[in-house]
């Protein structure tokens, strides 16, 4: 009879844990990363830290923009979202629906680029969809990778690197399509 009790009690402990796991206040997080144009930023960055004990969630966000971050707790959190070329954008958000989609808009840009330059440009390329076309800029003496993706438009822009000497690389998801050596002197180029 002891065996018998000691099964139950052990089978109601771990019955009422399953259930109190299944009805802990978690959230569903949903965050789209874009330009303040509202173009989707593929392969942004998006960090959720907890205010408080720390938790540390991350995610990198796909083609549209979205990053999804499962069974979040309810409480206050950082965001921070990054993308290369973009200022860091972070606020503080509350976390106490089951399902929540932040919008966050990045800026061009760096805030600390007082002494960095920029290169904007346009590319023409084929018949192919611009969209699926990236540039990198890659410095000779290694160090500095800056890299931001074509828009429809075959614009792009790329901000924050140090002068010196760099190769300048457009590709696609399959291959390099393009090479440039580029120096960069300092201010616009």
């Amino acid at each position: 009879m002891r065996y018998g009790a000691a099964i139950l009690v052990l089978l109601t402990g771990t019955l009422s844990a399953f259930q109190s796991a299944e009805n802990s206040e978690t959230a569903r997080l949903t965050f789209i990363v874009s330009t303040t144009f509202g173009e989707p930023l593929e392969r942004a960055q998006v960090v959720l830290t907890s205010i408080g004990p720390k938790q540390r969630l991350t995610g990198l966000s796909g083609s549209k923009g979205e990053v999804l971050l499962e069974r979040v707790p309810f409480g206050l959190y950082e965001v921070e979202a990054r993308a290369p070329g973009f200022e860091i954008r972070r606020e503080k958000i509350g976390v106490y629906q089951q399902q929540l989609v932040y919008r966050l808009g990045l800026v061009l840009g760096y805030p600390h680029s007082a002494k960095r330059s920029q290169i904007a440009g346009s590319v023409s390329w084929g018949s192919g969809s611009k969209a699926d076309l990236w540039v990198r800029l890659v410095s000779v003496f290694g160090g500095d990778v800056i890299e931001n993706a074509v828009d429809r438009t075959g614009s792009f822009h790329l901000i924050g690197m140090a002068p010196g000497r760099y190769v300048l690389i457009l590709f696609d998801k399959e291959k390099v399509l393009a090479t440039k050596p580029v120096e960069v002197l300092g201010g616009s180029k």
